[in-house]
């Protein structure tokens, strides 16, 4: 998740912590300015509902205004054989053999206009 913060209380003419911590009192909201502070320097791990409700108050926006969904990104610290087939191969291991053969695993289709030989 994407934590947008900043960019909305930018938007919201706020552009300090300092200043989120009144806008939320001013919303009737008394978080400690430790929190406020770790919401503006950090992206959160967790957000209390109470809290995403108090933030959208005090800046008049939504939830999705806050987060925005990202695609997980891929994990490259998995074990090579938990990879696919296809991420270890090697180039070599795709190149056709000198005499222009395929490869005795490969299932090559017929070609355009030639006759299927049976199977």
């Amino acid at each position: 998740m994407r934590w947008n913060l900043r960019w909305v209380a930018a938007n919201a003419g706020v552009w300090r912590a300092s200043d989120l911590l009144i806008a939320c009192r001013e919303a009737g909201y008394s978080p400690s300015l430790g929190k406020v502070a770790s919401w503006w320097n950090t992206t959160p791990t967790t957000v209390r509902l109470a809290d995403l409700d108090m933030i959208c108050t005090a800046l008049h926006c939504r939830v999705a205004d806050l987060l925005e969904s990202e695609p997980p990104a891929p994990d490259r610290s998995a074990p090579a054989d938990a990879r696919s087939p296809a991420d270890t191969r090697s180039p070599a291991d795709t190149r056709l053999p000198a005499d222009g053969a395929a490869p005795p695993t490969a299932a090559v289709p017929p070609e355009a206009g030639s006759p299927a030989t049976p199977g």
